[in-house]
């Protein structure tokens, strides 16, 4: 889940300042087209754009690890899944960690009643 809120950050920045745009791929059609022949001869499916798709997002993690200071990739990990925790909580659901909602006393009972209630 981490993994797929900093490909949606990503995505959101992307679009905002234009990078897909920009990202331009030389793709050679005709080698493309001598995989699938090879692919149907064998008998093999690929999904060659999830491939490729796996292959740049591989790209994009090495790169933000190379380039991003540990401290801010710790600080951005943390906040992705505080947003995580926020959405639950909107939504109304639990981690399945937790045991639900406990009610605590207020401490003027616990002093008032010597256990809390």
């Amino acid at each position: 889940m981490q993994r797929a809120l900093k490909y949606e950050r990503l995505k959101k920045m992307a679009k905002k300042n234009n990078f897909l745009e920009k990202l331009d791929l030389q793709i050679d059609e005709e080698k493309i087209s001598i995989i699938e022949f090879y692919l149907r001869e064998n008998k093999e499916t690929i999904d060659i754009s999830a491939e490729i798709s796996a292959l740049i997002n591989s790209y994009i993690d090495k790169l933000y690890v190379k380039k991003v200071p540990k401290s801010v990739r710790h600080f951005i990990d943390n906040k992705d899944k505080e947003v995580k925790s926020n959405e639950n909580e909107r939504n109304g659901s639990e981690d399945k960690g937790t045991a639900g909602n406990i009610e605590l006393p207020d401490a003027q009972s616990v002093l008032d009643n010597g256990r809390g209630g």
